[in-house]
Parts: C-alpha cells; structure tokens; sequence
C-alpha cells in the first residue's frame, strides 16, 4: 500500500484553502488534505479524529484563535506530539518568526506575493517530511 501524506490546512480566506489544496494535489503524490477555516475548528477536528494528519499548515493569523494559540495547544497535547505544524504568515517581523519557532512550530513560512514562490515553499516542506525522517 502506498504512503499517503495527510495534510490539515488551517486559513480563514476560503480562496486559500482552494490554493493551497489544489497546489499540493498538484504535486503527483498521495495526498489527503483536510481543511478548517478557525482555530477552532482545526482543533476540534484533531481531537475527533482517530487518524492524524502528519502536518498541519496553520496560518497565523486566524480570525478568533490565533494560529499561535493553535500551536501552542497542539504542542502540548502529549496526542499529537508527531503532528509535525508548519506556519504561514504575512509579517515579515522576525519576533513573529521567534514566536513560532519558540512555541514548536516545524517551520515557518512567509506568505509570497507569487504562486511560483507559494508552489516552490510547499514542494520543499513536503519533499522534506516525505524524504526526511518524517519531520519537517
């Protein structure tokens, strides 16, 4: 049976969710994506679900629950200690970047201004977890 990457998008823009999921299904490899359009969401989807997604792209800034306050509870939960959490912010203020890393973010992505620079960003994380040790 082939691996198949679960991915779970986190983003309160609807358009980006499209993006993003029609961008990693572009990619050729089996892939199953989730989405959630709140913290909330997103966090009530991993506590019922009985099969993990192995990474999460969760924008920063979420309308309601910040994506900050999403990692911090993902990071946590002794449950989801392999869900490897990639974020994807607009700020280009490096404290935004500390702040996540700090928190336990895998990663942490600028948003591009192009669809090239976006389609290159995720190519590289999931070549990354899928090549890798199953880490970001």
């Amino acid at each position: 049976m082939p691996f198949s990457l679960r991915v779970l998008l986190v983003d309160d823009q609807p358009s980006d969710l499209i993006l993003l999921g029609d961008l990693l299904g572009d990619f050729g490899a089996d892939m199953k994506v989730t989405t959630a359009m709140s913290g909330e969401e997103a966090l009530a989807y991993l506590d019922a679900t009985s099969t993990l997604p192995h990474m999460m792209l969760l924008d920063w800034h979420l309308t309601g629950m910040s994506g900050l306050d999403v990692l911090r509870g993902v990071k946590t939960a002794p449950r989801f200690q392999g869900l490897a959490v990639v974020i994807r912010s607009g700020s280009e203020d490096p404290e935004d970047r500390r702040a996540a890393l700090e928190a336990g973010a895998d990663d942490f992505l600028g948003k591009p201004l192009g669809i090239d620079m976006l389609e290159a960003q995720l190519r590289d994380v999931v070549q990354r977890w899928c090549h890798g040790s199953g880490q970001v």
